[in-house]
């Protein structure tokens, strides 16, 4: 995109400024000089330029490319020793200049030596047509990529602040490796005892991607003709406090209740699909384990937010793989000491290795969140580009309406009508390009989003703030010359008529 809003720069600034070359179109074209020759000359001026910016290109991206990886947490590299990147760049050099170069050429070369010794320059409708045309190309994928990153923006916010269930914050685990699983009560017991640890609880897997499901399961009224697959969460006792998940009825599953052993939790979705009005009392089986239904658990995310809520069935692990902490204190470092000196204790030959919960679930929308920041640096760069290519157009186009602008001032023109004048066409070009992104836009960002369950709507303030981000950027852009223009003494421009 970036490089394409380049390429229409150049050709407009290259086809605006045409009279500045058309003398010596002239020339050669009288000293015998054929069309196919200019055509091939300006062809080979584009490369060329092309091929400058390749190399300044070369230069930039090895002196940023450590930064840049860096920020957006990438592993790129630029080797310049592999015949590839240098295919890489010798196509993209030879695709941007000839994409540039090839509509000014051709339309340079047209030129008429007679029309032009005649002072006479016909640059026609088609090149007016092409040069708003292309003004209206670069603000559409300017706009498109304003509201694409408006919109990834929110949707990694709504996964950000996503209500999930449970508290993921101050929530640690760590794997329950060597003499854990034999030690586990005693371990619970001692790092409950710690000032810093809320709760203490465990599970046969993680809280924010289980991954294993079930369709045997019944329950009294079941239709034999239907199938779900549940999340069978095989947990320790006061896991729901540890991972801050709360019950919609009924209790949790205690140690004081030995049949607990072999009962049930259930949330509110799998309570939904069985179709139990009142699924605490109830009995179901679970693989063959009969057992009561003891709780409803409000519904809390056990599997990414790109995929719908998950019905689940909790119950008493006879085994754990993974021991669950919740903290309680802003010293963190300090309670990671005295966590890992009590497990260091019971289990030493193993290193305390523990993961924070938040963090985990940050790395699960890693690319996601690289693309929401990614799609800011290019939509700012793509904007920039095509501000500068309309900022030249305009000190253009103000240069050639000066006169025009001279004689509706000594004819009473304000300063404001003036700019407004000189700033209505760019703005009008803006508006269709804004006009010409909404559909892409939706179409392309809807489809995104559907890879998220839960995801925010397209609403169409987003699309307004683009549309208005597109023209307050466009105006500020034109505005200047329009204003330097409007202003100028009209003497300046009429002294010669």
């Amino acid at each position: 995109f970036i490089l394409l809003i380049a390429c229409i720069n150049f050709m407009n600034l290259s086809t605006a400024r045409s009279a500045t070359r058309a003398r010596e179109v002239g020339i050669r074209r009288v000293s015998g000089a054929g069309r196919g020759l200019l055509v091939r000359q300006f062809l080979g001026e584009s490369l060329l330029m092309s091929a400058i910016a390749g190399i300044i290109a070369i230069g930039v991206v090895q002196g940023v490319l450590p930064a840049f990886n860096r920020l957006f947490a990438l592993e790129l590299s630029f080797n310049l020793l592999r015949p590839e990147v240098w295919l890489g760049i010798g196509t993209a050099v030879v695709v941007a200049g000839l994409l540039a170069g090839s509509y000014p050429a051709f339309f340079l070369s047209r030129f008429q030596p007679v029309d032009v010794f005649k002072g006479v320059i016909h640059t026609g409708k088609g090149a007016f047509w092409f040069r708003k045309g292309m003004v209206t190309a670069q603000f559409a994928i300017s706009t498109f990529l304003i509201i694409s990153t408006l919109v990834i923006y929110r949707q990694m916010e709504h996964v950000r602040n996503k209500n999930l269930g449970y508290q993921k914050e101050n929530l640690l685990y760590f794997r329950a490796d060597g003499a854990v699983p034999d030690r586990y009560e005693l371990l619970k017991a001692e790092l409950e005892q710690l000032p810093a640890v809320e709760a203490v609880s465990s599970s046969f897997g993680l809280v924010y991607s289980w991954g294993s499901n079930t369709s045997g399961v019944s329950w009294p009224g079941k239709d034999p003709d239907k199938s779900i697959l549940f999340q069978v969460i095989p947990i320790g006792f006061d896991f729901l406090e540890t991972i801050g998940a709360s019950l919609a009825d009924g209790r949790d599953l205690s140690r004081a209740n030995p049949a607990d052993s072999v009962n049930f939790l259930i949330n509110e979705t799998a309570a939904t699909l069985m179709g139990l009005d009142k699924p605490v009392g109830q009995r179901i089986t679970v693989s063959g384990q009969e057992g009561e239904v003891v709780g409803l658990v409000r519904d809390f995310r056990v599997t990414s937010l790109r995929n719908n809520q998950d019905p689940v069935i909790l119950g008493i692990a006879p085994g754990l793989r993974f021991v669950y902490l919740r903290l309680n204190t802003a010293d963190i470092q300090q309670a990671l000491a005295d966590i890992g000196a009590v497990v260091g204790r019971h289990n030493p030959g193993y290193p305390f290795e523990f993961s924070f919960v938040d963090q985990q679930y940050e790395k699960m929308y890693r690319s996601e969140q690289r693309v929401s920041a990614l799609s800011r640096l290019f939509a700012f760069i793509s904007i920039f580009v095509s501000c500068l290519g309309l900022f030249g157009l305009a000190a253009f186009t103000a240069e050639q309406r000066n006169k025009e602008v001279s004689i509706r001032k000594v004819l009473g023109a304000t300063v404001a009508q003036l700019s407004a004048l000189l700033s209505r066409e760019f703005l009008v070009l803006v508006l269709l390009g804004f006009a010409l992104a909404i559909p892409v836009a939706w179409y392309l960002m809807r489809g995104w989003l559907e890879n998220f369950a839960s995801h925010v709507g397209l609403d169409w303030w987003v699309f307004g703030l683009s549309g208005l981000l597109a023209v307050l950027i466009a105006l500020g852009t034109v505005s200047y010359h329009a204003v330097r223009t409007a202003v100028r003494n009209p003497a300046e421009a009429l002294r010669s008529e």
